[in-house]
């Protein structure tokens, strides 16, 4: 098979260098790799999901679940991050360690400039009503405020993973978006706040993968005598590499003799 190549400037560490570093130290560092990972991995799909729209709603609806499960997501870890740091500051901190803690306030700090932007609201309300919480009272207050020109249908295919059942993002999303914007009368206004509010989590991405940089350089790093970066490239598959802007994941999986 071919093969193609991918490049990283990348740092090697040993878990014998790693385990002499504090345990509260090693434990926020290993939580915000997670988080930061994550986020990429989102920020990542939620280009490779945006297709453009076709002149048909029931596969438009198929588009934008994908979509917006995505963005609501990264949305969702974002905030996770601040309740972490939020947790370790707060008047009953998690951890006893003053420097971890100092860390933490900081990063508060840099963070308050994005609770300023109206993005920054529809990602919090979005946040706490409809991404990894199943809300029946948001979902009755919602009611009143969906489009009747909505996509209500239920549809299955014989391949799984294709279902889909748009109903729950009109009431559930779009209607809260609604609830949101009710004094909004465009269209086109409300489209602005909606890349508003994914301007606002590719700022709130920025920041975190500055933080964990500078808390992984301060705790870690710092601390390891052996610390080399160095470039490296592996082989990987034809198909490994791409475009995700333009090389879009499929909307649909389907069997290869299905026509």
């Amino acid at each position: 098979m071919s093969s193609e190549e991918v490049s990283f400037i990348e740092l090697q560490l040993r878990w014998e260098e790693l385990r002499q570093l504090p345990d509260d130290h090693l434990a926020a560092i290993s939580v915000l790799s997670f988080a930061a990972s994550e986020i990429n991995f989102l920020r990542k799909t939620y280009m490779s999901v945006s297709h453009p729209y076709v002149q048909n709603k029931t596969i438009n609806s198929a588009t934008n679940i994908g979509r917006f499960v995505v963005i609501r997501s990264w949305t969702s870890k974002l905030f996770e991050c601040v309740t972490f740091f939020e947790k370790l500051s707060g008047p009953k901190p998690s951890t006893k360690d003053k420097i971890l803690c100092k860390l933490a306030c900081d990063s508060l700090k840099t963070f308050e400039p994005l609770k300023k932007s109206k993005g920054y609201e529809v990602a919090r309300d979005l946040r706490n009503e409809a991404t990894h919480h199943y809300s029946f009272s948001a979902a009755c207050d919602n009611l009143k405020h969906v489009s009747s020109s909505g996509d209500f249908g239920f549809y299955t295919h014989e391949v799984g993973g294709n279902d889909y059942y748009p109903l729950g993002e009109e009431v559930m999303f779009h209607a809260r978006l609604n609830r949101k914007w009710a004094n909004v009368d465009s269209k086109t206004k409300r489209n602005a706040l909606f890349m508003e509010w994914l301007d606002w989590n590719l700022s709130a991405t920025d920041w975190l993968l500055k933080t964990h940089a500078h808390i992984s350089n301060e705790l870690a790093f710092k601390a390891i005598d052996s610390v080399k970066w160095k470039k490296k490239s592996y082989p990987v598959p034809v198909g490994f590499l791409g475009d995700a802007s333009v090389a879009r994941m499929p909307v649909f999986s389907v069997r290869e003799t299905e026509t």
